[in-house]
């Protein structure tokens, strides 16, 4: 998105929690809002007015507001017992007031930036007329997920070709497509979006998920055996036949 900061409101979230092998489906009932997202270009000062306003005392007491989340690097730390602001920084970096920051918001809450913000969309016009930098918020996570895809594919090919069995695993991967990085989408449930055939781990950032690798590789040995059977029935059989001729 190249933005500085990410402010995603809490509301878009419908899930506590996701499982490491996510169905597109999953993702869509986690994530059912698919808005636009704004960038927009602030001062410090006004950001950090921004966010004074979404925890403001009235808030605690149970005044209609709205909550974000915040991308990582960025961080604010709020004493509420005095009503403090004891840090804004970015990337460990204090943020000054005259310094101009980008941040992102989704189409509603740009729409509606003064009920979560307390400024108009013409104050966050002041320094640079804001422009959608994404048409699909759903299209980010899915690129994420795609590059994760792609970086536990490099690091199961460099990591597990060397052990018995992981061009088996590699295959099995390939052959059932877990997990699987979604498709381009013009071609990405064209007949319906609600489909949920495709399959992306969302942890394969880290390393590799250990039940996922038992699981495959524990497929991947009784897919083996279930084909040395078939070949040893075949063979019987043939036997049989030849040593009974009819």
């Amino acid at each position: 998105l190249d933005v500085d900061i990410m402010l995603l409101g809490s509301g878009s979230i419908r899930a506590t929690e996701m499982n490491p092998i996510v169905l597109y489906g999953d993702l869509v009932e986690a994530f059912p809002y698919d808005d636009e997202i704004y960038m927009s270009t602030v001062s410090g000062g006004r950001l950090k007015n921004m966010i004074r306003y979404m925890l403001r005392d009235e808030v605690w007491k149970g005044v209609h507001c709205e909550f974000y989340q915040f991308s990582e690097g960025f961080r604010v730390v709020y004493d509420r017992a005095n009503h403090r602001f004891l840090e804004f920084s970015l990337n460990g970096e204090e943020i000054p007031d005259d310094k101009l920051y980008t941040i992102g918001l989704q189409r509603f809450h740009y729409q509606n930036v003064n009920l979560g913000f307390g400024v108009t969309t013409e104050e966050l016009s002041e320094v640079k007329t804001p422009r959608v930098v994404a048409t699909s918020c759903r299209d980010v996570l899915d690129e994420y997920l795609s590059r994760a895809f792609r970086a536990m594919t490099v690091l199961f090919e460099r990591e597990l070709k060397p052990m018995p069995g992981a061009l088996a695993l590699l295959d099995l991967l390939k052959a059932e497509r877990i997990p699987f990085a979604l498709a381009s989408s013009s071609a990405r449930f064209s007949s319906s979006r609600s489909a949920a055939s495709s399959l992306v781990d969302s942890s394969s950032l880290g390393a590799p998920d250990s039940s996922l690798g038992s699981s495959l590789f524990a497929r991947s040995n009784s897919a083996r055996a279930d084909s040395s059977r078939a070949s040893s029935s075949e063979t019987f059989a043939r036997r049989s036949t030849a040593d009974n001729p009819a």
